[in-house]
């Protein structure tokens, strides 16, 4: 592996520029969302609604089909704060951990992924500016998962600190965010890998402790059950799908952005967007092969990117129903984190280029005029995606119930004996509950209550919505 000296914007400084650039330019798409968060869906459902009522700490190992540790960590620890203080860190928690992965990617801990100090900043400012996520990724606690996976794939490139408490600490994030996704199981395979060779680091016991944890995490979230009800589409069709949506769901916004996707959809011109995505595809095979031919130790790297992109995106239409017809209209966090490894992909291979250009005046201000018009042009017909009415009524409805719960607070003696309860609503779906026993309005409850009302338990609100 090379090694690049460490330059003085590696060395001191990158990481916090990074954050802050972070926490920045998150504010400025979103600062009402900031301000007022909308609790989507289930941050109000799962987190809010729940761990208000819910004091036991091992509750943040429920599942909701899988297993999210961080994000129930973090909603366990936010609701046992005052309730004002901890409805904002709704909005201000999950931009802080969006931040933090974008500049874990600017540390020399991910030398390993773009060796170049300086040009591994500018990929980390990238992945700030560039529109790769989506609103409820930056202001969400639960979607927050999808940073907890992207941070896990780049920490299992870091190398094994050496103290016994960097040891520890590490070993503990690394665990936790790996029962933290239902797809971290992707890194399984590369983790092997640096049990056979020296990448980054020493080989044991770092795979071994991270072996285990990835054990731990697919225990938890499955309990070794396998069942084949829940794939919902044929084996046969993996490989035609697999091409499909890596061009047009990662390569093509990546690099042109899911605004023109989408146009080009509504306007019946699929045609052209499958062939400026197969062009892509294609240039970027061939800058491949010519960094082959040039440096064969690349050839590693290469290869745990294609199989990263390749198996996340083959875990989605192997976990969601209809894949089929979702190619254009796929949700953006299901590709978010390969969009991402697909730039830092881009950018390593454009590494050698890049330092030639750093030596010259006028290619380094072609490339930053070229970086920026470019950043500038996507975020320009991205905005929209970041500013709604849907948005600002959902953001409206959070406030209106969190100041209820603020008022019913100061009307009673003991705040334990307010409770949230789940209704069958299709946006806002939490109510206040005037009645100490909890209750999760669900599907039985109502079939029996439209049978008879009666059975509506005296002092509780009813209503079919």
């Amino acid at each position: 592996m090379r090694h690049f000296p460490p330059t003085k914007l590696g060395s001191a400084g990158s990481f916090w520029t990074v954050f802050v650039c972070g926490m920045i330019v998150g504010g400025f798409r979103c600062p009402e969302v900031i301000v007022s968060p909308p609790l989507w869906y289930e941050d109000g459902t799962y987190i809010f609604g729940y761990y208000y009522s819910n004091n036991s700490l091992g509750s943040i190992f429920r599942l909701y089909g899988y297993l999210s540790l961080l994000p129930n960590l973090i909603g366990y620890c936010l609701l046992r704060l005052p309730t004002e203080i901890a409805y904002r860190g709704f909005g201000l928690v999950p931009l802080i951990l969006f931040s933090l992965t974008c500049a874990s990617i600017a540390s020399t801990k991910s030398r390993a992924i773009i060796p170049n100090d300086r040009i591994r900043w500018v990929a980390a400012l990238g992945v700030v500016l560039l529109p790769f996520s989506s609103l409820m990724l930056v202001t969400s606690v639960m979607y927050s998962l999808w940073n907890c996976l992207l941070l896990l794939v780049l920490m299992t490139f870091w190398p094994f600190p050496r103290s016994i408490v960097g040891r520890l600490s590490f070993s503990l994030i690394y665990a936790v965010l790996l029962c933290s996704h239902p797809l971290s199981l992707v890194v399984a395979p590369i983790l092997l890998l640096r049990g056979l060779l020296p990448i980054a680091g020493s080989r044991w016991p770092w795979p071994a402790i991270m072996i285990f944890s990835f054990i731990l995490s697919l225990y938890l979230t499955f309990g070794f059950e396998y069942r084949p009800d829940h794939l919902f589409i044929k084996p046969l069709n993996v490989l035609s799908l697999l091409l499909q949506y890596a061009s047009l769901q990662v390569v093509f916004p990546t690099i042109l952005g899911e605004p023109l996707l989408r146009w080009l959809h509504s306007e019946g011109l699929d045609w052209i967007a499958h062939a400026a995505s197969t062009i892509l595809v294609m240039s970027l095979v061939a800058q491949a092969i010519r960094v082959y031919h040039k440096d064969r130790r690349a050839t590693l790297g290469l290869l745990i990117l294609v199989y990263l992109i390749g198996t996340l995106t083959i875990l989605y239409f192997f976990s969601r129903s209809g894949a089929e017809s979702k190619l254009f209209s796929a949700a953006p966090r299901y590709f978010y984190v390969q969009r991402v490894l697909l730039f830092l992909g881009i950018i390593g291979l454009l590494e050698k280029d890049l330092n030639k250009a750093q030596k010259s005046l006028g290619l380094r201000s072609l490339f930053a005029l070229s970086m920026m018009s470019w950043i500038a042009t996507l975020n320009y017909f991205d905005f929209g995606r970041f500013s709604s009415e849907l948005i600002v009524r959902r953001a409206t409805e959070a406030r209106k119930f969190v100041n209820e719960v603020l008022v019913e607070e100061k009307s009673l003696t003991d705040p334990k004996d307010i409770h949230i309860v789940k209704v069958r609503g299709e946006h806002w779906d939490i109510e206040l509950a005037p009645s100490r026993e909890f209750l999760d309005v669900g599907d039985t409850f109502f079939s029996k209550w439209r049978e008879n009302p009666s059975v509506c338990p005296d002092g509780w609100r009813c209503v079919d919505v």
